[in-house]
């Protein structure tokens, strides 16, 4: 059985290598590079979320965070993510390239958002605090009010 911290590294790697592949066929998608129609290109992206879904499923499982809110909205990030790369990248969809990459561009955002609820292990984020410091503000003390006559 793989150490967890293995496992950890192997989905990291997985989820930057998926960024980096997505982000290269957006650049040879916009420079309209024969690359970007190799048959290579078209599949490795599958084999890599494929991979990652079952690396972060694994991790879960061995963490006992399966279930957790945060995991959960991991995966409907990532299928959102999936989804709109789909979109732009389909040869058969016939959106204007500017669409397409605006399409791209919010695959990118979307992609940054994953990162940001697995980075904190947490299902809602406030302009970028940590959950940590989220806390509620201490009770402040109520002001001693002057009476007249004391």
């Amino acid at each position: 059985m793989p150490s967890l911290l293995a496992l950890k590294h192997l989905h990291m790697a997985l989820a930057a290598l998926s960024l980096l592949v997505y982000a290269l066929r957006g650049v040879w998608m916009m420079r309209q590079s024969p690359i970007a129609g190799r048959r290579w290109v078209r599949v490795l992206p599958h084999v890599l979320y494929t991979l990652l879904i079952v690396a972060g499923a694994a991790l879960a499982t061995l963490t006992g965070q399966w279930g957790a809110l945060w995991i959960w909205l991991k995966l409907a990030l990532l299928a959102a993510f999936i989804a709109i790369g789909t979109i732009a990248f389909s040869p058969r969809n016939s959106l204007p390239r500017a669409r397409r990459m605006s399409v791209w561009g919010m695959g990118l955002v979307l992609f940054l958002m994953v990162f940001a609820v697995a980075a904190y292990h947490h299902a809602v984020m406030t302009a970028g605090v940590p959950p940590a410091t989220m806390a509620p503000a201490a009770p402040s003390q109520p002001a001693q009010q002057a009476h007249p006559g004391q």
